[in-house]
């Protein structure tokens, strides 16, 4: 078993419980070393990672490389406040022009962050196309080809 253990910022467990009181589920990833972002933070089915630093905290060097090569999402937070304000204006930016239901962060722009995203043509049964109680239209095209 190794010695290493995760550093933990002073903050993570306020920030935690703000998100969670905001409808967030959170999973701590901090534990995974490597540079990976300490939470895995999810809601209405989208899922965002975040980095928790104290008010002057700076990447480690092992967190520096894994961010400038991750291509995809990921917020480095410092308060409970940014944490919650950075994950719901992620989550309102896929849902454009509108607000996400409830919820409209303060500081945003008046104009719409896009274009809407019609997500409904990428759903599928959880056991894939054509799989039992598949609706997808292409679920039903693809069984009856194969029939």
């Amino acid at each position: 078993m190794s010695k290493w253990r995760a550093r933990v910022d002073s903050n993570q467990a306020d920030v935690v419980k703000a998100l969670r009181a905001q409808g967030w589920v959170v999973q701590h990833l901090h534990s995974v070393g490597g540079g990976c972002p300490d939470l895995l933070i999810g809601a209405a089915g989208f899922n965002l990672l975040q980095e928790v630093k104290g008010a002057k905290g700076r990447l480690t060097k092992d967190q520096v490389p894994w961010h400038e090569g991750w291509t995809g999402q990921v917020d480095v937070v410092r308060s409970p406040e940014e944490a919650v304000e950075k994950a719901w204006l992620r989550l309102e930016s896929y849902f454009s022009p509108g607000p996400v239901p409830g919820r409209r962060p303060s500081g945003l722009p008046s104009e719409p962050l896009g274009p809407p995203i019609d997500l409904s043509s990428q759903r599928r049964s959880p056991a894939g196309p054509g799989g039992p109680g598949s609706t997808h239209p292409e679920d039903s095209q693809s069984s009856r080809r194969a029939a």
